[in-house]
Order: C-alpha cells, then sequence, then structure tokens
C-alpha cells in the first residue's frame, strides 16, 4: 500500500534557534536548534538522521523517552523546526546515502504501519501495514540502500528474540532470524551494497515478562555477528571477550568500506571486518570513549569522552590523529537523551548532538572549521 500522507506544503514551520557562540576548543559555531520546554533528542548515531545535503536533521521529541515521541525536523538554515508525526513507535531507520527516513506509526485502532519520509522535500507515505508483524518493546530498525528491506526486532519466548523484514518491493513482510540474547541487537545493514547485516549480541541478557531490563549484559559482555540480508551466513566478529576488552555496545560501518568501528573497554577504538581473524586497534590511551559515529565518506570517526569530560572527538582512520572538537555540555546520566548521540552531516560540515546543559535535553550542532580537516590527515612521523 502506498499512499501520501502529507503534503508537505502544509508543513508549520516555528523558529526555535539560539546562537551560542563559539566553542574555545576548535573555534566551532554553535547553535541550539530546539529549545521548547520538552525533551528533543537526536535519535541516536550509528545512522544518519538527516537529509543528504545536510540541511534537514530529523529528531525526537515528546516527554518521556520512547513513549509517545513524535518525529520532528529542523531546517538548519532558517533555525526553524516542525512536526512530521504524532506518536512514533521505536527507533526510526535511515541509511547514510538516502534522503528516507522510515518509522512506525501506531494507529488508533491500535494497528501499525511503516511509514517513509523524504528528508529533502519532506514528502511523506504509507508504506506497509505493520498489524500483522511482531511488536516488541524495544523496537530499533534498519534499512537497506536499495529501500527494498525494513528489518526491525521482536522477542519470541524468554532470552530468544528475532528479526522479521519487510520485502518494500513485494508488499509482504516474514520472520526470517532468531538467536539468544540479541535483546539489544543495534541493527546496522552495511551502508553500500546492503549485503549483510550487523547484529549485537548481549550475552546472558535478561528481561523481565513485560520487557523490563533485569540485565542488559551477563558476565561475558557483548559481541558482534553478522548475517546475510537472508538471516543466514553467521558470521562472529572477534571483539568483545576474549578477542579484544568487553565492548562498549556502540558501533558502525565505516562509510563504503565494508568495515566497522566500534570502542571496548580499556580506552580502545577498534576496527574490524567480517572475515578478519583479529581486529585492528586503533587507538589505546586514557581516555574511554563511548559513541561511535564515521563520516560518510569513511575517512574520519566522531567520538565521545563518555565518562569523563564528555567533549567530541573526530579522529582520522588514515593518520590515527584525534582532535578534541567541543564540550557536548551532556550529562550521560541513566536517561538516553542526556547521552550526546553525535552524528557527522554529510559533506562533514558540522555535527548534530543532544545536550542537556539547559537542563531539558535539545538538539544542537555544531559547523566545523575548514582548517579541521587538513589538521587530522597531517601524517606525523
Amino acid at each position: 500500500m502506498i499512499a501520501v500522507h502529507m503534503n508537505p506544503t502544509n508543513t508549520q514551520w516555528r523558529p526555535e534557534a539560539i546562537k551560542r557562540g563559539r566553542d574555545n576548543h576548535i573555534g566551532a559555531q554553535l547553535t541550539q536548534i530546539t529549545s521548547a520546554p520538552v525533551i528533543s533528542h537526536t535519535i541516536y548515531c550509528e545512522e544518519r538522521y538527516c537529509s543528504t545535503d545536510g540541511n534537514h536533521v530529523a529528531f525526537l521529541r515528546g516527554t518521556q523517552d520512547r513513549i509517545n515521541e513524535e518525529l520532528w525536523v529542523a531546517d538548519v538554515r532558517t533555525g526553524q523546526t516542525a512536526r512530521l508525526s504524532g506518536a512514533i513507535h521505536g527507533h526510526p531507520a535511515s541509511n547514510l546515502y538516502s534522503d528516507n527516513l522510515y518509522y512506525i506509526h501506531p494507529r488508533p485502532d491500535g494497528g501499525r504501519v511503516l511509514m517513509r519520509v523524504n528528508l529533502r522535500t519532506l514528502e511523506t507515505d504509507e508504506v506497509f501495514d505493520l498489524s500483522k508483524c511482531p511488536k516488541w518493546r524495544w523496537s530499533v530498525a534498519t534499512v537497506s540502500p536499495d529501500d527494498r528491506w525494513f528489518v526491525s526486532n521482536y522477542r519470541v519466548r524468554d532470552e530468544v528474540y528475532g528479526l522479521y523484514r519487510v520485502d518494500m518491493q513485494k508488499g509482504i513482510w516474514e520472520a526470517f532470524h532468531e538467536h539468544q540474547d540479541i535483546c539489544n541487537p543495534h541493527l546496522q545493514f552495511e551502508p553500500s551494497g546492503g549485503k549483510d547485516l550487523m547484529v549485537q549480541l548481549n550475552h546472558g541478557c535478561k528481561y523481565d515478562p513485560d520487557g523490563n531490563i533485569i540485565e542488559l549484559c551477563g558476565p561475558r559482555g557483548a559481541t558482534l555477528y553478522v548475517i546475510d540480508r537472508d538471516g543466514n551466513n553467521p558470521r562472529y566478529l572477534p571483539v568483545g571477550q576474549p578477542h579484544t576488552p568487553g565492548i562498549s555496545g556502540h558501533q558502525c560501518w565505516i562509510g563504503d568500506t565494508g568495515k566497522i568501528a566500534l570502542t571496548t573497554a580499556e580506552n580502545q577504538i577498534h576496527v574490524v571486518a567480517p572475515g578478519d581473524v583479529k581486529s585492528r586497534c586503533i587507538w589505546k590511551g586514557l581516555m574511554y570513549f563511548g559513541h561511535m559515529s564515521t563520516s560518510s565518506d569513511g575517512k574520519y570517526f566522531l567520538t565521545d569522552n563518555f565518562r569523563g569530560s564528555n567533549k567530541l572527538y573526530i579522529g582520522s582512520f588514515k593518520t590515527g590523529r584525534m582532535i578534541a572538537v567541543l564540550d557536548s555540555g551532556a550529562s550521560c546520566g541513566e536517561p538516553q537523551y542526556t547521552h550526546p548521540h553525535a552524528y557527522l552531516s554529510p559533506g562533514n560540515e558540522r555535527i548534530v548532538f543532544t545536550s542537556d546543559q539547559t537542563h531539558t535535553p535539545q538538539v544542537w550542532i555544531a559547523e566545523l572549521p575548514g582548517e579541521l580537516w587538513p589538521a587530522l590527515d597531517h601524517q606525523v612521523d
């Protein structure tokens, strides 16, 4: 089923942006692009939630995390925001190289509809009726780069979890993969070819019948594996115990390289690819880094000093150099909306991040000076 859901010409914009001056690290120009007295956050950081030209930034807004959150968009050129959808279920899904964002919209009759919004034009379509698909409280999702497959998660029984996929070309769905302990799968299609799907495995996780978290991981911690888009050919990556220090659970594909960047305990950052016997440690130092995002061109990574200063750092995969670019002001507490969840816009012109430094979580952007990139690319002998 394909039907126009919203006419972008009727989008109602309102001013919200506040200029916040320059950060004192590299002179990034800061703008708080949301300011309404309600929680607003960047969704997450492993995927990109903005248009391919970087002008429209999607964000979630509500009074509680994952409860009746609404989908909004900010125009970074005008500093205005607009609501795209009422309550959505779970996290939206996007792809590095597409303008399309997919999300689940609950219907008044209890059904659910998969929606698609083009973040450049703001045209929105109904894509598929999800009412017969399994539902899970902690819904996450990913979409293939050809916009054919939408994949999300559900609980099968006890600590066995499954994945289902929607074939948006044929208009059908199926459950296609099950595994013990994939309660928090961090699903991500490889963003260029889309043949592989990365899954996080939380060994020893425990949830009660209502989906409340008893234990997110057991003593072994989390590891990663990759399956093909049919749910077959599992390849367990050599990261997490016993291969590396425990992984943080924050990882993403590196552009179109087929490689994955992740952070671990003992203050390390690793790179690994399906088929590798051993991961490559590209950083080991005095600071603990948490969330991980990479640039669309696969050259740079963006991370945060999650258990320390909460500063944001950008590094080069080529040279291994890393520079502190700004203070996020995020408190990094238990709620996800207090985490920076920062990512680079296409073209690497700005960082999009969440900060609760004003006490209410808001979405911020930082315009990056052009001289940052030559400094990172300079090879030190």
